[in-house]
Protein backbone atom coordinates (compact mmCIF):
# COMPACT_ATOMS: atom_id res chain seq x y z
CA UNK A 1 0.00 0.00 0.00
CA UNK A 2 1.16 3.70 -0.62
CA UNK A 3 0.57 6.35 1.74
CA UNK A 4 1.47 9.51 -0.24
CA UNK A 5 2.26 11.05 2.51
CA UNK A 6 3.14 14.74 1.74
CA UNK A 7 2.79 16.83 5.37
CA UNK A 8 3.43 14.78 9.18
CA UNK A 9 2.60 16.06 12.62
CA UNK A 10 3.90 14.44 15.36
CA UNK A 11 3.49 15.51 19.10
CA UNK A 12 4.39 13.52 22.51
CA UNK A 13 1.50 12.25 24.44
CA UNK A 14 3.23 13.42 27.86
CA UNK A 15 1.70 12.75 31.58
CA UNK A 16 1.66 15.39 34.13
CA UNK A 17 4.78 13.73 35.88
CA UNK A 18 6.73 14.50 32.59
CA UNK A 19 6.37 10.78 31.42
CA UNK A 20 6.11 10.14 27.40
CA UNK A 21 3.06 7.66 26.90
CA UNK A 22 3.00 7.59 23.26
CA UNK A 23 3.02 9.87 19.85
CA UNK A 24 -0.30 11.56 18.59
CA UNK A 25 0.57 11.56 14.58
CA UNK A 26 -1.36 12.92 11.79
CA UNK A 27 -0.61 12.40 8.32
CA UNK A 28 -1.80 14.16 5.39
CA UNK A 29 -2.09 13.02 1.43
CA UNK A 30 -2.05 14.56 -1.89
CA UNK A 31 -1.92 17.95 -2.96
CA UNK A 32 -3.13 19.37 0.67
CA UNK A 33 -0.54 21.98 2.09
CA UNK A 34 1.57 21.64 4.71
CA UNK A 35 0.10 21.66 8.50
CA UNK A 36 -0.89 25.14 9.86
CA UNK A 37 0.83 26.65 13.61
CA UNK A 38 -3.19 26.77 14.57
CA UNK A 39 -3.38 22.71 13.52
CA UNK A 40 0.16 22.28 15.10
CA UNK A 41 -1.88 24.13 18.58
CA UNK A 42 -4.91 22.10 18.64
CA UNK A 43 -3.39 18.59 17.83
CA UNK A 44 -0.90 19.90 20.96
CA UNK A 45 -3.87 20.41 22.87
CA UNK A 46 -5.44 16.91 21.95
CA UNK A 47 -2.73 14.75 23.29
CA UNK A 48 -2.78 17.27 26.76
CA UNK A 49 -6.36 16.02 27.08
CA UNK A 50 -5.45 12.58 25.85
CA UNK A 51 -2.53 12.45 28.58
CA UNK A 52 -4.83 12.92 31.06
CA UNK A 53 -7.23 10.75 29.96
CA UNK A 54 -4.58 7.70 30.21
CA UNK A 55 -3.43 9.30 33.78
CA UNK A 56 -6.64 8.82 34.77
CA UNK A 57 -7.01 5.41 33.28
CA UNK A 58 -4.41 4.45 35.06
Amino acid sequence: MRADVTALLSVPVTAPDGTVGGVLSLFRSGARLAFSMAEARTTDTMSRHIALAMAASG
